[in-house]
């Protein structure tokens, strides 16, 4: 009883962990971005997908397992919808390429200073923000993750060790596509603006991991934790 109480204790706390960081970040620095947009009439499609994508991962995931579900399989379900919503938000981003192909010459996407200052000019910042870049390889980065977040999504509901390393395989890219990018073609590690912007996401999107291989060691820890679903043990056989 009282590792059982322990692991959902530690559950409970990772959760409400992510969530509070990812509101954290949400009001110190996302929520100026999301102003600034509107203000200086920069929401476009891509910058819409970036909005929503940082308050899906890092608001509305961690709180569906915070909140106790309204109807059968309400957890799990909700879960799915959220990383598959996450995925298609990073692969809205790359609406900016439409733009681009419609106000510039079609053979200017392959110069990256054009594509940079196009970008910068545009108010597009998924690309820096997140991959540390605006060079194209951030297309291929933001595809990979994308299709990653969604696979996800559609396999939350099925085998834990699956579910979980997948979860590993999302922070991993995000820590190290823009590393290995960085390192063999910046000559850096990350940038100063790339950790201030990311630390407090990155930390929530850990403890979330962290929760969720907590849940996967026991199938008993899984079912109450990730599902939602009580546990009845066997009744003991009466005297």
């Amino acid at each position: 009883m009282e590792t059982s109480f322990t692991k959902r204790y530690t559950f409970k706390a990772l959760i409400s962990l992510s969530l509070i960081l990812g509101i954290i970040f949400f009001y110190v620095d996302h929520i100026d971005f999301i102003s600034s947009a509107i203000e200086y009439g920069k929401m476009n499609v891509s910058n819409i997908g970036y909005a929503l994508l940082r308050i899906v991962g890092g608001i509305f995931i961690p709180a569906i397992f915070i909140i106790p579900s309204m109807f059968e399989y309400a957890r799990i379900r909700l879960t799915k919808i959220c990383f598959i919503v996450y995925g298609a938000c990073h692969l809205l981003t790359l609406s900016w390429i439409i733009y681009f192909l419609f106000t510039q010459p079609a053979g200017q996407i392959f110069d990256p200073n054009k594509v940079t200052e196009f970008l910068f000019n545009g108010g597009y910042v998924y690309q820096i923000t997140f991959w540390d870049t605006y060079g194209l390889i951030s297309v291929l980065f933001s595809i990979i993750y994308g299709i990653a977040a969604i696979y996800t999504g559609m396999k939350f509901d099925k085998e834990k060790e699956t579910v979980k390393w997948l979860l590993v395989l999302l922070l991993a890219l995000r820590l190290l596509l823009p590393f290995l990018n960085n390192i063999f073609f910046q000559g850096r590690v990350y940038s100063l603006r790339w950790i201030t912007t990311n630390y407090l996401e990155l930390a929530s999107q850990l403890s979330f991991t962290l929760a969720v291989f907590l849940a996967a060691i026991e199938n008993s820890t899984w079912i109450e934790f990730v599902w939602d679903q009580m546990i009845f043990p066997e009744n003991e056989d009466e005297e």
